[in-house]
């Protein structure tokens, strides 16, 4: 027994203990970053990430495609057009918010009436029921029933028909007010059929845009907003169990079973989780981003033989289950 400090008797020497905790605590620590990591940076997550900055690059020459494509002078006129709609709209601002306000009242008291409405109406069926109820019975009560069943009718008759006047008021106001705005809903139309595909690529690059330098540079709040998010948040360690955009991919092979430990199961695929664009046309890059040849026999879902129902093994054979070079049984070739 060791004497420390000759406070009394200890079982073993406390400095040596502190820093064997000490010691092994730093080992623990360094297993389980070293265990989050390992998680972390699988290597299907990789091709992942290396998949996405493909299709970004994708997207960009497709939106600088779909730019290139506009008609820029009718472009320019229908812009000028647009602002010389506007000044004109500036100066009936008045008439367009009497004209909103107008629909905005009329809708309030439709919506009022319309619940008055719904309401007598379930009184009406409730009176129904008792006075039929009461019918049956010859109940002395049936002749009172009937009296007040009949008033009901009348107020629900009533009522329906101030729905209905209302109703055409509102929709009549509304007419109003798309005439005094029509030039320019014409015009913002033709404006957006212009720039149909440019818009529907750019909002691709929104939800697919990672966020990194690139991104950053681009100035594009929407970019970097579903980055930050979609990319960033959503893939961090420790927080990916909740809906990370990075994830396996798999189909069940219903048809075709497997034994696993014993057990003989369904066969699971997750050739996919890597070859992203194995069902997907037009993908001429090296593996594992190439689409599979004649996708209208093969992997297609509108072909005989649909990815979903036959999976990659069946007649690639391999490990179904596995998600890395290895553990799936490629072969290299070289």
């Amino acid at each position: 027994m060791n004497k420390q400090n000759g406070d009394g008797e200890d079982l073993y020497n406390i400095k040596k203990l502190n820093a064997t905790f000490a010691i092994s605590s730093l080992i623990v620590l360094i297993a389980i970053v070293g265990m989050v990591w390992a998680d972390y940076a699988r290597e299907w997550k990789v091709w992942q990430r290396a998949f996405n900055d493909l299709e970004i690059a994708r997207t960009e020459r497709a939106i600088a495609q779909a730019d290139s494509a506009i008609d820029k002078t009718q472009l320019q006129q229908l812009e000028d057009s647009l602002k010389v709609v506007n000044d004109q709209l500036t100066q009936r601002q008045s008439d367009i918010d009497a004209a909103q306000k107008r629909v905005n009242s009329l809708a309030a008291q439709w919506y009022k009436i319309d619940q008055v409405a719904r309401f007598a109406k379930a009184t009406y069926d409730a009176q129904k029921y008792e006075y039929e109820k009461a019918a049956q019975i010859d109940s002395v009560g049936a002749k009172k029933r009937r009296e007040q069943l009949d008033q009901s009718l009348a107020r629900l008759t009533d009522l329906n028909e101030q729905v209905k006047q209302i109703a055409a008021q509102r929709d009549s106001a509304e007419v109003s007010l798309t005439q005094l705005t029509a030039d320019r809903e014409q015009i913002q139309k033709r404006i957006a059929d212009l720039e149909l595909s440019r818009t529907r690529l750019e909002k691709k690059l929104a939800s697919i845009s990672r966020f990194n330098l690139s991104t950053l540079l681009s100035k594009d709040a929407g970019r970097i907003l579903s980055g930050l998010i979609n990319d960033f948040f959503r893939n961090q360690p420790l927080v990916d169990f909740i809906n990370p955009s990075l994830k396996i991919q798999q189909v069940v092979v219903d048809n075709i079973r497997e034994n696993v430990n014993f057990s003989t199961i369904p066969k699971v695929d997750r050739c996919m989780t890597c070859h992203l664009a194995i069902e997907k046309p037009g993908y001429e890059e090296q593996q594992p981003f190439k689409s599979h040849p004649n996708l209208a026999l093969f992997l297609d879902a509108r072909s005989p033989h649909p990815m979903a129902k036959f999976g990659c093994t069946a007649c690639h054979l391999g490990r179904g289950r596995g998600t890395t070079f290895a553990s799936v049984a490629h072969t290299p070739h070289d």
